[in-house]
């Protein structure tokens, strides 16, 4: 599939502990140019402070374009936060299971 973009690495570098990890996240709003996400700007905020203030992750900065956003993310240890006693307990993760080599 030709998407005209260059494809980058998603992977965390190696050596790189995951909860010490700053993602940069990008979406966006379909169809594309419209101005979507720029209509509920005010909301999308609302919840990314919710999200931050409650811990779920660490967001650097956040920015709402028409028919994109832009993050700059960290996600919190679930065993240091005391979620969970083990990291496979942890229910949120997805592992593509050619990911796993």
């Amino acid at each position: 599939m030709d998407i005209g973009r260059k494809q980058l690495p998603h992977e965390t570098p190696i050596g790189i502990p995951v909860e010490e990890a700053t993602f940069f996240v990008t979406f966006c709003a379909e169809p594309r140019g419209s101005d979507t996400l720029a209509r509920h700007a005010d909301a999308i905020l609302e919840a990314v402070r919710h999200r931050n203030d409650s811990a779920i992750w660490y967001c650097r900065i956040f920015l709402v374009m028409p028919d994109h956003a832009h993050a700059l993310l960290r996600f919190p240890d679930p065993v240091r936060a005391g979620l969970v006693g083990e990291p496979e307990q942890w229910p949120h993760v997805f592992i593509a299971h050619d990911a796993l080599g």
